[in-house]
């Protein structure tokens, strides 16, 4: 069997009117910043720094601030179980079990016709 390709040949059909486009390309320069373009980038570029600065000076108010609540919260937070743990000594110190023993170590004796209930 012989092997035939399938593939034909094409040629174009008219290969002697190949036309080719030629652009001229002209190189356009840039035109020079005029004055005030320049004046205008140049607070554009003043004025995003100061923001910046704005920004990172915020941001380090925003920390000092932050810890000194930490701080005084803190603080707070161990004035209040100090005063916790004195209303309990107190209740202790001033219960009345504890009272009835010191008297009875002493030898005083209480008169139940005298005593009165306060109540604040």
């Amino acid at each position: 069997m012989a092997r035939t390709s399938t593939a034909r040949k094409v040629t174009p059909q008219n290969a002697d009117q190949v036309i080719t486009h030629r652009h001229q390309v002209t190189l356009r320069r840039p035109t020079p910043l005029q004055k005030h373009e320049k004046v205008s980038f140049a607070l554009a570029g003043v004025w995003m720094f100061l923001l910046t600065l704005g920004v990172i000076a915020t941001n380090i108010n925003q920390t000092h601030a932050e810890f000194n609540y930490q701080t005084i919260t803190d603080q707070v937070t161990r004035v209040q179980t100090r005063n916790a743990n004195l209303k309990e000594e107190i209740g202790t110190l001033g219960s009345r079990t504890r009272l009835m023993g010191i008297a009875k170590q002493n030898g005083l004796t209480m008169n139940k016709k005298n005593v009165r209930n306060v109540v604040k």
